[in-house]
Parts: structure tokens; sequence; C-alpha cells
């Protein structure tokens, strides 16, 4: 019987862990679903500049990521994200293995992001800098899990 324990909870184990898992990618997807609703294209024009203070790059009023808990915050780690800059070029950023405290991902997230822009091996830093004190800005069009 002694022998027999290790294996009986080795097997509940494994008929629990699927079950789990399939619940917190449906809770994850759904999460995404709610995040891409919230940043959507139809929402541009309500959109920060990426520009801005970094507290500012959600758009007023709209669920922003400091609602997740440290648990779904470290579950969160492959986004794309798209903007749209203001001489309708689209371009796209991606990042990975975002895992901050939720009480700062809005900011780690929002400076990341307004620091360097999507990163396009075309455009220098030099250059990303000299346009927006051109008046460029980048508008965030689109967030969406791809991991």
């Amino acid at each position: 019987m002694k022998r027999l324990l290790p294996l009986l909870t080795l097997v509940a184990l494994a008929a629990v862990a699927p079950a789990r898992a399939r619940s917190e990618r449906a809770e994850l997807e759904a999460m995404y679903k709610s995040m891409s609703k919230a940043f959507s294209a139809k929402d541009v024009k309500g959109c920060t500049a990426m520009w801005a203070p970094a507290i500012r790059w959600f758009p007023p009023r709209k669920a922003s990521m400091t609602t997740l808990t440290r648990t779904r915050a470290a579950l969160l780690h492959d986004l794309r994200v798209e903007f749209s800059r203001n001489d309708k070029v689209a371009e796209d950023f991606t990042f990975f293995h975002f895992d901050a405290d939720p009480a700062r991902a809005t900011v780690e997230l929002a400076v990341s992001i307004s620091h360097w822009g999507p990163m396009n091996t075309s455009r220098t830093l030099s250059e990303r800098h000299h346009w927006l004190k051109a008046g460029g800005r980048w508008w965030l069009s689109r967030i969406e899990a791809i991991g």
C-alpha cells in the first residue's frame, strides 16, 4: 500500500493538472479578449500619444493592466502590440516575458513602448527621436496575445 500511495498521488495530480491548465488558459483568453476589445482600432483616437508620460498610455476610463493579479501578470508574457503612426503608417512591436509586478505593470509596459517605439531595424533611435520632435506620434491600435 505504501508503494501505491505515491503512484496514486501522481495519477490524481495528472487528472487535475489538465483541468487546471484549461481553466487558466480560458481565463487568460477571456482577459486577452477583454484587452483587445479595450484597445481596439476603434479606440485609436481616444488613445494617448505614445510619447506622453507613461501613466497616460492607457485611454481614459479603460481597463488597465494594473487590475491584473500577480499570477495573471506572471502568465501574461507574449503580446503583440500594433501601432499606427500619425503619418498613416502602421507598424507592430512585439515584446516577450512581461512579468512585472502588477502594481507597476502599467508604467513599465508604457515606458518600454513609449521610449523605444516599435522595434523597427530600419529606423534608428536617433531617427525616431527626430521624428518625434517634429510632431510624430504613435497611436495604439491593437493589442493581442501571441503566446
